[in-house]
């Protein structure tokens, strides 16, 4: 038996280690089923042992079969060495809770149970066991270290007393592991001394760990400072023609510098200083694969504002749904907000993206997260058909390609998101059910805009403070599910809403730029739904937009139509008076905001 215990243990650390050669989750998966048919053949054989120990087999041998069938049913990203349960997998959507990812990680319930069992189990081994576990216990360590370095690589500084308490605690624990399996218990003893200590020991140390980690949590908030970007888009004057907020308001309104051309070198180096004033940290581009003229713009005032790029990043969102664009003959299964991902799609997405690596991710000024160049998703959530598959393989073809290896912002946050059943149907999930096969593609999750236009009870002011209170909840959610899935959540925020001038037709009810008590709700929403979520990695903030007049979405500083003329307009925005549209009152805002975080 003492054979049979010595190759069971083995086979099953060489396999927990196995990720960290590159092996696939299913090998070690259907390595982890055979253990556990090894462990319950020795339960089969294990008369003359304590009837405690027989117990133990037999859970041990239901954990392995529980983390066998995770694994193989996991639709997770690896993003851990210690893979017991893949994030996204069953397993882990138990457990959607916000945590540090390092404390996260360290506290996988498969780890813990499995020590727990084998502490339990050592004392009635003979000397040649408990020898053999005390190797494993040396791999335990070995893992744990090359965990906090994966899941910490990277991060700045200040990270360094995280990583000095992760390995600390990894030795603590292995040490302690160690020093139990090699404690002289009497063989076949029915007293569970053993376990008894062994539960002790990691119940003081997952407790004191867990205190460390809400304490830290706690009080992120105070001294995290938000880094805001904001939406940008380069498509006027074409979109002029179109109508926007301003036009339906009584008195009307219009920007400040006036329907101005996006690529006029001046009025783009007026947003960026206004931006900077305000404390916005980057623009995003809304980035058209059939759009060639906003393109060239983004290109043009780039090269243009060289100077004014000191200090202030700039980033791209793919628009996704635009690869249906250039395709003669819709799909007759395909509603005009769904995209059904293909593989020629998928060729032509990487196509696309490889333009982005080499036209803009090589600029200085363009924005890294984790030394990645950041590329926004948009519209991911409308994705369908192996969305994970291909949208992971464009990424490593762009790798391939160009060497640039983007870091990838989903547009996944949303009341309702889309999927596809078997029998290929795309239908909507149930609400705040997220898509855990598409999200496995994305480093970070964000929400573009949270507005739905079909939930009517949002409407009216009971309406917005229903609307502010299901967000909150959607993001709360949202921000369990990321940490879940080792990944980061980069809430977005609005001023309002009101496409009546784009869509007059629609009857969309608007959300307006304040509430019932005259509070501004971009302040408003940053306190309820982006504030809250302020950590020292969830510290980027979406504002949606920048200069989106068509949806009345827009921040940029506006005056009344019949107003001074742009020629008259200051060089600072803090210094215009409000007249009767909201003037520079925005950005005034975020600048108070901004302050408030040293």
């Amino acid at each position: 038996m003492s054979v049979s215990i010595r190759l069971a243990t083995v086979v099953f650390f060489l396999l927990l280690l196995a990720p960290l050669f590159g092996a696939p989750t299913a090998l070690m998966s259907c390595g982890m089923l055979l253990c556990a048919s090894a462990a319950v053949k020795l339960w089969i054989r294990a008369g003359e042992r304590s009837t405690f120990n027989r117990l133990t087999l037999l859970a041990l041998s239901a954990v392995l079969l529980i983390l066998g069938l995770n694994g193989i049913l996991s639709t997770g990203r690896e993003v851990s060495a210690l893979q017991f349960a893949l994030p996204g997998s069953w397993a882990t959507r138990m457990l959607i809770v916000d945590l540090p990812r390092w404390l996260r990680r360290f506290m996988e319930p498969g780890l813990w149970i499995l020590l727990l069992l084998i502490g339990a189990f050592a004392h009635d081994l003979a000397s040649r066991e408990r020898r053999l576990l005390l190797a494993s216990s040396g791999l335990i360590f070995v893992m744990l270290l090359a965990e906090s370095w994966f899941l910490l690589k990277g991060q700045p500084a200040g990270k360094a007393v995280d990583i000095v308490l992760h390995i600390s605690a990894a030795l603590a624990l292995s040490a302690l592991f160690a020093g139990l399996i090699g404690a002289n218990f009497k063989k076949n003893s029915a007293t569970p001394r053993g376990a008894v200590l062994t539960a002790a020991v990691y119940v003081t140390a997952m407790a004191a760990y867990i205190t460390y980690g809400v304490i830290n949590w706690n009080s992120v908030g105070e001294r995290t400072k938000p880094v805001f970007g904001a939406h940008y888009y380069s498509w006027f004057p074409e979109n002029w023609k179109a109508g926007h907020a301003g036009d339906v308001a009584q008195p009307k309104y219009e920007p400040l510098l006036g329907r101005y051309l996006s690529d006029d070198p001046s009025v783009f180096g007026a947003h960026i200083e206004w931006a900077k004033e305000a404390g916005i940290r980057f623009f995003v581009f809304d980035w058209w694969p059939e759009r060639r003229s906003a393109r060239r713009r983004i290109r043009k005032n780039l090269d243009h504002a060289a100077n004014l790029l000191n200090n202030f990043e700039f980033a791209v969102q793919y628009e996704t749904l635009d690869l249906k664009t250039s395709e003669r003959k819709p799909r007759p299964d395909e509603d005009f907000n769904e995209l059904i991902m293909t593989q020629e799609r998928a060729e032509r997405m990487a196509k696309h993206w490889q333009h982005i690596a080499t036209e803009y991710a090589s600029h200085p000024a363009y924005k890294r997260i984790d030394g990645r160049p950041v590329l926004f998703v948009y519209a991911s959530r409308h994705v369908v058909g192996d969305a994970s598959k291909y949208f992971l393989w464009a990424k490593e073809e762009v790798a391939r390609v160009t060497g640039v290896s983007f870091y990838l912002i989903g547009d996944e946050v949303y009341f309702n998101v889309l999927d596809r059943t078997r029998k290929g149907e795309v239908i909507l999930k149930s609400e705040r059910t997220a898509n855990w096969p598409r999200l496995s593609a994305f480093d970070a999750i964000t929400c573009y805009n949270p507005y739905d236009s079909s939930r009517k009870e949002h409407s009216g002011p009971e309406g917005l403070e229903r609307f502010i209170a299901d967000v909150s909840d959607l993001y709360r959610y949202y921000r369990g599910v990321a940490a879940a899935g080792g990944q980061r959540f980069f809430p977005g925020i609005i001023p309002g809403y009101d496409d009546r001038g784009v869509r007059p037709k629609a009857g969309h009810y608007i959300i307006p730029r304040q509430d019932s008590t005259g509070r501004s709700l971009l302040s408003r929403l940053f306190d309820e739904w982006s504030g809250a979520h302020l950590t020292p990695e969830n510290d980027q903030i979406l504002i949606t937009s920048w200069n989106e007049w068509n949806e009345g979405t827009q921040i940029e500083p506006s005056r009344d139509a019949l107003g001074q003329s742009p020629a008259d307009a200051p060089g600072s925005c803090g210094q215009l008076v409000e007249q009767s549209s909201y003037g520079c009152k925005y950005l005034s805002e975020l600048r108070r905001i901004s302050r408030k975080y040293r």
